[in-house]
């Protein structure tokens, strides 16, 4: 989650955190009357050095993001935490693609005015989805639904590589991804292995939707895109 604030800002944030929790450390002592040695400054230096660690590489950042009005200020100008399980709702192309596929191997039966471009020509499909994110890794995976399994030809699918967007304007944070898919069942123009993209727009910590593509049968020329929403369910 870095990624949103900037590799530069992110290690400048970090030293001005670590300076000012030192001194404040030191001055506390000071205040105590404690006799400061060089070493016991040192000891100081460490323990606010492991303690940033701690905090920005364990569960510690999700307390911080649940407090009342910090939290829904770091939700809105950083990036919110989507760490949980979700449902998913997928909308492909699938039947469109077949359908001209089909319509392509005999003569005079289909036209694209045949289709009205809405999701009554899609295909939904039911998933599951667990996001798992901390400051250095956003990672997905798809599951079948437990209400849509024997329908499903979707066995599994994971994230190569995902990118946090922050607020930028009027444009809401976005989370982009690649993502690899195995498919359980394979039909005759299906592959059972491919490679795509998404790009969601998150319209709060509970839901996120966008649009997706792949390379799906793409050695075919049927290549595969549509919709794709999440809502937290955990």
């Amino acid at each position: 989650m870095y990624q949103v604030l900037g590799l530069k800002i992110l290690v400048s944030g970090l030293v001005v955190i670590a300076v000012n929790l030192t001194v404040l450390f030191i001055k506390g002592a000071e205040i105590a009357g404690m006799e400061l040695s060089l070493q016991f400054a040192k000891y100081i230096i460490i323990a606010v050095d492991l303690l940033i660690v701690l905090f920005f590489t364990s569960p510690l950042w999700r307390f911080v993001w649940r407090l009342p009005w910090i939290g829904s200020y770091l939700s809105e100008n950083v990036f919110p935490d989507l760490n949980g399980q979700y449902a998913v709702t997928i909308y492909t192309n699938w039947p469109i693609v077949n359908s001209m596929y089909q319509a392509a191997c005999k003569t005079g039966g289909f036209t694209l005015d045949d289709l009205s471009g809405g999701d009554q020509d899609c295909n939904k499909q039911q998933l599951r989805a667990e996001i798992r994110q901390n400051w250095f890794r956003f990672f997905i995976r798809f599951y079948p639904s437990p209400d849509d399994d024997d329908r499903n030809v979707i066995r599994e699918s994971t994230t190569l590589a995902c990118m946090p967007l922050k607020r930028d304007g009027d444009r809401r944070p976005c989370l982009a991804y690649l993502f690899e898919q195995q498919n359980a069942k394979q039909g005759k123009l299906d592959d059972h292995s491919f490679k795509g993209a998404a790009q969601l727009e998150i319209y709060s910590d509970k839901t996120l939707k966008g649009d997706y593509w792949s390379n799906r049968a793409w050695r075919k020329g049927l290549n595969t895109a549509g919709r794709i929403e999440f809502v937290r369910i955990q």
